[in-house]
């Protein structure tokens, strides 16, 4: 279906089309450029709602953090006594 592009750079979706996908006044849609097309993708009225269940895990949200908190930690000591060793070898190489 052709349209006109209005001065403003509006387009009219018809009738069939917003009534297919719930497009009401004040729903947000995205517009998306590929290529040389461009889509125009309604988003839910609930963001968090449309994303439930998109992460599927049998971890709670709490033990996946608690465990990359644990990686953090190792790799920060790993860091400092790297760094320690490094000292004692410049000051032996000072000392002697």
């Amino acid at each position: 279906m052709a349209q006109i592009v209005s001065a403003k750079g509006s387009i009219v979706i018809p009738a069939k089309i917003r009534n297919k996908f719930c497009i009401k006044p004040g729903k947000r849609v995205e517009v998306i450029e590929d290529d040389n097309k461009i889509y125009v993708v309604p988003l839910p009225d609930d963001t968090i709602e449309a994303g439930y269940g998109m992460f599927k895990s049998k971890q709670s949200v709490m033990e996946i953090l608690k465990e990359g908190r644990e990686e953090d930690k190792k790799r920060e000591e790993e860091l400092l006594s790297l760094g320690t060793d490094e000292d004692e070898r410049k000051r032996k190489n000072c000392a002697g």
